[in-house]
């Protein structure tokens, strides 16, 4: 997968569109699939995920795993079983 810029919060939700469109055309089944984000502390990761995390169904507050190891939530009728922040 491609390096992408966002430079204005209106585009997150068509670039979180187009990543999850690529990641579920390459056929992951039964597969973990890993998305790394990389950022300075307020570079809008988390904004990113709350978007995708919306696209998947996340009905939960998606919040920053900053101060913690891991977030996990619940996917149901999406093509991943869970989405980890």
């Amino acid at each position: 997968m491609e390096t992408m810029t966002i430079t204005d919060v209106s585009e997150l939700e068509a670039v979180a569109k187009k990543v999850l469109e690529d990641l579920t055309q390459r056929q992951y089944t039964g597969l973990a699939c890993v998305l790394a984000l990389h950022g300075d502390l307020g570079a809008g990761k988390t904004t990113f995920t709350k978007t995708l995390a919306g696209l998947l169904g996340v009905g939960e507050i998606v919040t920053s795993p900053t101060f913690v190891i891991m977030k996990s939530y619940e996917l149901s009728n999406q093509p991943f079983e869970k989405l980890i922040h």
